[in-house]
């Protein structure tokens, strides 16, 4: 008769066939281990969110910790004796009460890592003197140790000079950033996270690419994250931020010989306007025109301010898993809308970042390390115990074999005496 499910489906199965097949499974947790083994590893895509100290007390905490995989604390500012200034503004917003250790405490997932930046805007002029020196750069680096000590939720630094202009500088920044990972040393088995900041299509690339220390490691090789500050530069149009650009800054760094994986695109949260010298936040854009929520493609306002809406920031995303980047890093969290009715620039990058993650791993699905510990145990577990079965199954076909043999040889003992008497 024909099977329930189809025409082509297999007749019921019975107790022996259901036996063997149980045996014939024994292969597959072999396979799937096997196969786990050769499966490349997929690292999920870094998405970099910056918050500077002016944006700490009003920025949505909760959403920046479960959008992104690394939360910048912008910044600390070297001083001119190796010290550090600004540490009471780390230390408050580090504070176990703050918006920010509280909204870690709540994320469901892995906590992204949480690193101060180092310098920046306005804030650099100490940089060159201290990484010139090798008795003030040991003595950042044991700050930074310091704080790192003090704040255990501190996983690293973002080195942010603003600018170094030649050879010796770009040296001094690196020797300064093997200071510091000498001087942190390793937590719970990882290292400090220390990443830097430069401007594509300047130079800087050409100046850097080059330089290798005495271990004769890249300078590039030093910084765990290299992030292309690329709404920095603008077109003939005013824009910034173009798919041009971002195709130009990927050309430079591989035309260099640079590890790709090392490099992080940068996402602009603000818009400028051609001929106009103050920008415009996200939040302030599309509070002017609302309906530009509706249209995430649309990456300029009518009164002429260029922008990356949030359409145009899941192409960037896709953009950087294609060509094999490190991720994103966007400038800046707090210039985001707050809103529970509109989907905001982070979460359109979060959601492409999870999705560029996923592609290429086991249907389609990304595991993290707890799920693939888990994995691994049910599969090993199973091998053992359809081995155990197989063993049982085994024995008791041999016993089974035993009997039956056994029975034979009284039935043929009892058939002796008839076939006399006839």
């Amino acid at each position: 008769p024909t099977h329930p499910f189809g025409p082509f489906s297999s007749p019921p199965p019975t107790s022996n066939s259901i036996c063997a097949a149980a045996c014939s499974m024994l292969t597959m947790p072999r396979s799937f281990l096997l196969l786990c083994v050769l499966l490349p590893k997929v690292e999920s895509l870094a998405v970099v969110g910056y918050v500077p100290e002016y944006r700490w007390s009003t920025v949505d905490w909760d959403k920046a910790v479960r959008h992104t995989t690394h939360l910048v604390l912008f910044s600390l500012e070297p001083d001119i004796d190796g010290g550090l200034k600004g540490l009471d503004n780390v230390r408050s917003v580090m504070n176990p009460q703050s918006p920010l250790r509280l909204a870690l405490e709540k994320v469901q997932r892995s906590p992204p890592k949480i690193l101060v930046a180092l310098g920046g805007a306005g804030r650099s002029a100490n940089f060159q003197a201290v990484a010139a020196s090798r008795k003030l750069r040991k003595r950042l680096a044991k700050k930074v140790a310091s704080l790192m000590n003090e704040l255990p939720h501190l996983a690293g630094v973002d080195l942010d000079w603003q600018v170094p202009t030649n050879e010796d500088q770009w040296r001094d920044l690196a020797t300064l950033a093997m200071d510091i990972r000498n001087a942190t040393g390793q937590r719970g088995g990882e290292r400090a996270v220390v990443t830097m900041t430069f401007h594509p299509l300047t130079g800087s690339v050409e100046k850097f690419s080059g330089l290798r220390g005495k271990s004769d490691k890249s300078f590039v090789e030093v910084f765990d994250m290299c992030h292309a500050m690329t709404y920095s530069v603008m077109d003939n149009n005013g824009q910034h931020s173009s798919d041009k650009m971002d195709r130009e800054t990927v050309k430079e760094w591989t035309t260099a010989g640079l590890p790709i994986s090392r490099l992080t695109l940068g996402i602009p949260f603000f818009g400028v306007k051609k001929n106009e010298r103050h920008p415009k936040t996200f939040s302030e854009i599309v509070s002017a025109e609302p309906n530009l929520l509706k249209y995430p493609d649309v990456d300029a306002s009518k009164d002429g301010y260029f922008f990356v809406n949030g359409g145009s920031a899941a192409e960037k995303v896709e953009f950087t898993a294609k060509e094999g980047l490190a991720g994103v890093m966007l400038w800046e969290l707090g210039q985001d809308i707050r809103s529970d009715s509109a989907k905001s620039l982070l979460e359109h990058i979060s959601e492409a970042a999870r999705g560029a993650s996923n592609v290429g791993w086991l249907f389609g699905y990304s595991p993290g390390e707890d799920q693939m510990f888990a994995f691994l145990t049910v599969l090993v577990g199973g091998y053992y115990v359809l081995q155990t079965f197989q063993l049982a199954f085994a024995n008791w076909k041999k016993q089974r074999a035993i009997v039956s043999a056994a029975v034979g040889e009284t039935a043929e003992g009892s058939k002796e005496p008839s076939e006399e008497r006839s």
